[in-house]
């Protein structure tokens, strides 16, 4: 495939991303009235659209100040890869910078939390709870989440610390968000297939989670 096609099929991939996302479905969902939630994705996509112009604009300001030459002993592999942030470091005033990581670092703890409030909702909810014999009283449950939101933090802070990353930021994402391939075959498969089961939906998991980590940690 081209440059081209892969641009094609990452967009079309995006779009269908956009439209799935269960939150953004969610956020929808919940409006109490139809124009509500057009006004929300109207707002959300001109907020969206802004967002990926920035980041367009700020790779071809750096090709056209920096070049296509690596700089700084950098590899003219990886200078792709530096040349966007070397850009904005050099035409960003004293304290922008610093300002723009810390906006940067908020927007990433109030995006985490939301997730490790999820994941642990879906952890004790969907895995622990279907598993005891007796429910869980309301001080037990809240108590059973903190400790798996403490221990999603702890297992993706050693993660990060550990593992040594061989592949683009974009290939890990792919591969790390093939995971969630598995849904997708399970919502599917098990509304429109009778002879669908436990134990094929245990393979397409283990399958779906098996081959991306073994991607990543055999390398």
């Amino acid at each position: 495939m081209t440059q081209f096609d892969w641009l094609i099929f990452d967009s079309m991939l995006c779009g269908l991303l956009v439209i799935a996302w269960w939150c953004r479905r969610h956020m929808r969902s919940v409006a109490d009235f139809l124009i509500v939630g057009r006004k929300m994705l109207l707002i959300q996509k001109l907020f969206q659209r802004g967002r990926n112009m920035m980041i367009l604009l700020w790779g071809i300001g750096a090709m056209a100040v920096m070049g296509a030459v690596a700089q700084g002993g950098v590899s003219d592999n990886e200078w792709p890869r530096y040349a966007s942030a070397v850009f904005v470091r050099n035409i960003s005033p004293i304290g922008l910078v610093g300002f723009c990581g810390a906006g940067l670092m908020f927007a990433y703890i109030t995006t985490d939390n939301s997730y490790y409030l999820a994941w642990s909702a879906i952890i004790v909810n969907n895995i622990i709870t279907p598993l005891r014999k007796t429910p869980l009283s309301l001080e037990q449950h809240l108590k059973l989440l903190r400790i798996v939101i403490v221990c999603i933090a702890v297992f993706l802070l050693t993660w990060g610390l550990l593992y040594k990353q061989q592949e683009s930021i974009l290939s890990y994402l792919y591969l790390t968000g093939a995971i969630f391939t598995a849904a997708g075959i399970l919502t599917f498969v098990g509304l429109y297939w009778k002879r669908a089961n436990p134990l094929g939906a245990y393979l397409v998991v283990g399958i779906c989670i098996i081959i991306p980590m073994a991607d990543l940690i055999g390398k």
